[in-house]
């Protein structure tokens, strides 16, 4: 009985998750997918700063930051998360 309860207080995500994230990939991706989100983890309350300036994680209390191309010198740790192809088009005009 004590495993188990031990278990799930590790296993199931709870608490507050702040997320800072690029306003472009913010609106067309990360708001699409926060209500199923937050609906599996009830118990997690996620707050979510949508802006392109370069935020402070530690300073300012952030998780995880959401960006766009590659991460500048830093002690920091980036992974792909997603993959996107841009494609210019024009009419012959």
């Amino acid at each position: 009985l004590m495993r188990s309860a031990v278990r799930e207080r590790h296993e199931t995500p709870r608490g507050q998750l702040h997320v800072s994230c690029v306003t472009a990939f913010g609106n067309e991706c990360l708001a699409p997918a926060v209500p199923e989100f937050v609906r599996r983890f009830p118990q997690l309350e996620v707050s979510i700063d949508l802006g392109n300036r370069l935020v402070d994680l530690i300073g300012e209390h952030f998780d995880v930051a959401i960006r766009v191309g590659p991460l500048n010198d830093s002690s920091l740790i980036a992974q792909r998360i997603f993959t996107q192809r841009i494609v210019f088009v024009a009419t012959p005009q």
